[in-house]
């Protein structure tokens, strides 16, 4: 996949929360590679919302560390700068989040496998941290074993809800209390399932809105990257989304994504080919017109197309629920 991005032309790729960080090497150094994470917009909803009484991140397996390493120093830096974000309350203090991590062990004498826990989670807010969330078994493997091991509640955070088979109906029946993802992958759920009550989604968009700025060189969105933009629960999934496309954004931006982003195209194509203007046509003197304004005025149009596309994603009331609204968005 990587050479056939490469041999397409594409100049660079920004992931979300890889599965495996290996992946960065199979692009050669003419193709820029950037991963971007949401574990901090996670760790601040969690940190805000749900009051968390000395939490505890844990590892559902060795290969997960990396990823739980990352949302526990995202918790720490927000408990220790006691931080619960501007739009929100101000979380209670407490203890500062622990690490833990449940390996698969296999008894003497029997084929079944438990979870052995390394670290302490009794009496504590135990929070299972994972980039993909599939089949829902993990989650309720984990959760079991940890309740059993006398945590108090366990939330569960993953970046790329996939949702496959009965994953809902396990996660619904599972002694998990809050599931967090993000809308990095799109899903429905049925208007009467009972997982409802347990599924957070959380915008990706002001972390892609950043890495996007940072690679293209231009100065920072105004969203906040660590802020969760959206919760997204319960009659969620039933609505339409509450600002279409065309409407005004918060930025004072009222162009629909699709037309923004064609003016963009057919601007670049005037410019590459030296014609423009009313009569299609533009003079020699526009034409050969200081090379740094220039620049400047595209540069300055880029930001201002990214915050816009940014902000009106943002704001949409839901993932995309089909290719159709999927293309709609990545046209912008």
């Amino acid at each position: 996949v990587a050479s056939l991005l490469e041999e397409m032309g594409v100049d660079g790729v920004l992931t979300l929360d890889l599965h495996k960080e290996e992946i960065a090497g199979f692009f050669s150094p003419r193709c820029h590679f950037a991963s971007a994470s949401c574990q901090p917009a996670a760790a601040r909803y969690l940190h805000t919302q749900r009051q968390l009484r000395r939490p505890v991140v844990v590892a559902p397996h060795a290969s997960g560390v990396t990823l739980a390493k990352a949302f526990f120093d995202s918790l720490a830096e927000l408990h220790a700068s006691g931080d619960g974000g501007s739009r929100f309350a101000s979380p209670r203090a407490g203890a500062a989040p622990t690490l833990a991590m449940l390996l698969p062990h296999k008894a003497s004498g029997s084929e079944r496998r438990h979870l052995e826990l390394i670290g302490e989670v009794r009496g504590q807010d135990a929070i299972i941290v994972d980039d993909i969330i599939d089949s829902g078994k993990t989650i309720a493997r984990c959760s079991e074993a940890l309740l059993e091991a006398g945590a108090a509640r366990v939330f569960a955070v993953a970046t790329h809800g996939i949702f496959s088979e009965e994953s809902l109906r396990i996660i619904a029946v599972s002694d998990v209390t809050t599931v967090v993802v993000t809308n990095s992958v799109p899903f429905s759920v049925p208007r009467d399932h009972p997982v409802r009550r347990k599924l957070v989604v959380l915008s990706a968009a002001p972390v892609l809105a950043h890495q996007v700025a940072k690679l293209a060189r231009l100065p920072p969105p105004s969203l906040d990257q660590m802020a969760a933009t959206f919760p997204m629960t319960g009659s969620f999934f039933d609505q339409r989304r509450s600002r279409q496309l065309g409407r005004s954004s918060s930025s004072g931006v009222v162009s629909p994504l699709r037309e923004r982003a064609q003016a963009l195209h057919l601007r670049a194509y005037q410019e590459e080919i030296g014609v423009g203007g009313a009569e299609g046509n533009i003079s020699d003197e526009a034409e050969m017109g200081s090379e740094g304004s220039r620049d400047a005025d595209r540069d300055a149009d880029l930001h201002a197309d990214l915050e816009a596309c940014m902000v009106d994603l943002a704001s949409c009331s839901g993932p995309p629920r089909s290719a159709h609204d999927l293309a709609s968005l990545s046209s912008g």
